[in-house]
Protein backbone atom coordinates (compact mmCIF):
# COMPACT_ATOMS: atom_id res chain seq x y z
CA UNK A 1 0.00 0.00 0.00
CA UNK A 2 1.33 3.30 -1.25
CA UNK A 3 1.65 5.81 1.80
CA UNK A 4 -0.83 8.80 1.57
CA UNK A 5 1.93 10.95 2.90
CA UNK A 6 5.07 12.18 0.61
CA UNK A 7 8.25 12.17 3.08
CA UNK A 8 11.41 12.56 2.86
CA UNK A 9 13.60 9.74 3.63
CA UNK A 10 10.41 7.11 2.56
CA UNK A 11 10.92 3.69 3.15
CA UNK A 12 7.89 2.63 0.23
CA UNK A 13 10.77 1.52 -2.54
CA UNK A 14 12.79 -0.39 0.29
CA UNK A 15 10.17 -1.91 2.30
CA UNK A 16 10.06 -5.54 0.91
CA UNK A 17 13.67 -5.45 1.59
CA UNK A 18 13.19 -4.03 5.43
CA UNK A 19 10.50 -6.22 6.02
CA UNK A 20 12.87 -9.69 5.00
CA UNK A 21 14.92 -8.41 7.81
CA UNK A 22 12.44 -7.97 10.54
CA UNK A 23 11.80 -10.43 13.22
CA UNK A 24 8.78 -12.15 14.02
CA UNK A 25 6.82 -10.74 17.08
CA UNK A 26 3.87 -9.27 18.53
CA UNK A 27 4.44 -5.31 17.81
CA UNK A 28 6.62 -3.15 15.03
CA UNK A 29 8.44 -0.40 16.37
CA UNK A 30 8.43 2.39 13.99
CA UNK A 31 11.47 4.53 15.54
CA UNK A 32 11.17 7.22 12.35
CA UNK A 33 7.43 6.29 10.92
CA UNK A 34 7.38 9.40 8.82
CA UNK A 35 5.04 8.42 5.97
CA UNK A 36 4.28 5.21 7.80
CA UNK A 37 5.21 2.98 4.66
CA UNK A 38 6.86 0.36 6.69
CA UNK A 39 3.69 -0.04 9.20
CA UNK A 40 1.33 0.21 6.64
CA UNK A 41 2.69 -3.05 4.49
CA UNK A 42 3.85 -4.86 7.60
CA UNK A 43 0.79 -7.24 9.06
CA UNK A 44 2.12 -7.04 13.17
CA UNK A 45 -0.81 -7.59 15.44
CA UNK A 46 0.13 -4.22 17.15
CA UNK A 47 2.60 -1.27 16.21
CA UNK A 48 4.31 1.52 17.84
CA UNK A 49 5.03 4.58 15.91
CA UNK A 50 7.13 7.36 17.25
CA UNK A 51 8.75 10.22 15.12
CA UNK A 52 10.13 13.17 15.81
CA UNK A 53 7.38 15.46 14.56
CA UNK A 54 4.75 15.79 16.79
CA UNK A 55 2.72 17.30 14.28
CA UNK A 56 3.06 13.88 12.92
CA UNK A 57 2.38 11.96 15.42
CA UNK A 58 -0.96 13.92 16.29
CA UNK A 59 -2.19 13.22 12.30
CA UNK A 60 -1.81 9.63 13.36
CA UNK A 61 -3.34 9.67 16.79
CA UNK A 62 -6.37 12.03 15.08
CA UNK A 63 -6.69 8.96 11.87
CA UNK A 64 -6.75 5.94 14.90
CA UNK A 65 -9.16 7.81 16.71
CA UNK A 66 -11.61 9.32 14.24
CA UNK A 67 -11.20 7.46 11.54
CA UNK A 68 -13.13 8.77 8.16
CA UNK A 69 -14.21 11.96 10.16
CA UNK A 70 -10.71 13.43 10.54
CA UNK A 71 -10.12 12.18 6.83
CA UNK A 72 -13.24 14.62 5.89
CA UNK A 73 -12.24 17.06 8.18
CA UNK A 74 -9.10 17.24 5.96
CA UNK A 75 -10.32 16.83 2.91
CA UNK A 76 -10.43 20.69 1.87
CA UNK A 77 -6.84 21.56 2.90
CA UNK A 78 -5.67 18.31 0.86
CA UNK A 79 -7.67 19.57 -1.71
CA UNK A 80 -5.45 22.71 -1.92
CA UNK A 81 -2.16 23.40 -4.00
CA UNK A 82 0.06 25.44 -2.55
CA UNK A 83 1.22 26.65 1.10
CA UNK A 84 0.22 30.37 0.30
CA UNK A 85 -3.47 29.05 -0.89
CA UNK A 86 -3.73 27.11 2.61
CA UNK A 87 -3.01 29.80 4.30
CA UNK A 88 -5.85 31.95 2.83
CA UNK A 89 -8.63 29.40 3.56
CA UNK A 90 -10.46 28.16 6.55
CA UNK A 91 -7.49 25.32 6.89
CA UNK A 92 -5.38 28.11 8.27
CA UNK A 93 -7.47 27.64 11.53
CA UNK A 94 -7.43 24.19 11.54
CA UNK A 95 -5.32 22.40 13.67
CA UNK A 96 -1.72 21.67 12.26
CA UNK A 97 -2.42 17.33 11.91
CA UNK A 98 -5.11 18.72 9.51
CA UNK A 99 -2.98 20.64 6.97
CA UNK A 100 -0.09 18.15 7.05
CA UNK A 101 -1.85 16.29 4.04
CA UNK A 102 -2.50 19.31 2.26
CA UNK A 103 0.64 21.30 3.30
CA UNK A 104 2.89 17.85 3.20
CA UNK A 105 3.55 18.01 -1.18
CA UNK A 106 4.97 22.05 -1.38
CA UNK A 107 7.13 21.22 1.41
CA UNK A 108 8.42 17.86 0.04
CA UNK A 109 9.61 19.58 -2.57
CA UNK A 110 10.78 22.56 -1.14
CA UNK A 111 12.89 20.29 0.88
CA UNK A 112 14.34 18.55 -1.56
CA UNK A 113 15.47 21.12 -3.89
CA UNK A 114 17.17 22.91 -0.26
CA UNK A 115 19.25 19.41 -0.08
CA UNK A 116 19.53 19.01 -3.51
CA UNK A 117 21.57 22.55 -3.41
CA UNK A 118 23.26 21.57 -0.15
CA UNK A 119 24.71 18.57 -1.97
CA UNK A 120 25.82 20.44 -5.21
CA UNK A 121 27.94 23.07 -3.04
Amino acid sequence: MKPFLKWAGNKYKIVDKIKALLPPGERLVEPFVGSGALFLNSDYPHYLLSDANADLITLYQHLQTEGEAFINYCRPCSAQKTTTKIATTPCATSSTAAMIPGANRPFFVHEQTRLQRAVSL
